[in-house]
C-alpha cells in the first residue's frame, strides 16, 4: 500500500503504514473522535473501487487540531481472493481557496457536502 498523508509524507508498506497509525492513535490523536462518510464509491472495474472519504475530526484532550471542514482522501481498493484490500490513499485538508482561485472555480468544486 502507498499512503500519502495530509502533510505530504509517504508511507510505503503496510507494516509501516500500522505502525505509524498505532504509535497516532496511542499518542496524539488517542482521544479524537471522527465522523468518516463515503462521499462517493465509484468501480473502476468489478475488482477496482475508488472511494472519496469526508473525515471530519473533533480534536480531544490532546488538542490536535483539523481544519474545521476535515479532511478529504481518495482510497483505491483492489479486490483480491474475495476481499477488498487497500492499495493506496492519499489525504488532505479542506482548505478552501479564496480570491481569483475560488472565482475560477465558480461551482464546480465544493468544499463541504450538506448532506454531512
Amino acid at each position: 500500500m502507498d499512503r500519502i498523508n495530509a502533510f505530504g509524507g509517504w508511507i510505503r508498506d503496510p507494516e509501516a503504514d500500522e505502525r505509524v497509525m498505532s504509535r497516532l492513535f496511542a499518542g496524539p490523536f488517542g482521544q479524537n473522535k471522527r465522523k468518516t462518510t463515503a462521499e462517493r464509491i465509484r468501480f473502476v472495474t468489478p475488482d477496482v473501487a475508488l472511494v472519496v472519504v469526508h473525515v471530519i475530526t473533533n480534536a480531544g484532550p490532546s488538542g490536535v487540531k483539523a481544519p474545521s471542514l476535515g479532511d478529504r482522501s481518495l482510497h483505491v481498493l483492489v479486490k483480491h481472493n474475495g476481499e477488498w484490500e487497500l492499495t493506496g490513499f492519499a489525504n488532505v485538508p479542506i482548505i478552501p481557496p479564496s480570491g481569483a482561485i475560488r472565482e475560477a472555480e465558480g461551482d464546480d468544486v465544493f468544499y463541504s457536502d450538506p448532506k454531512h
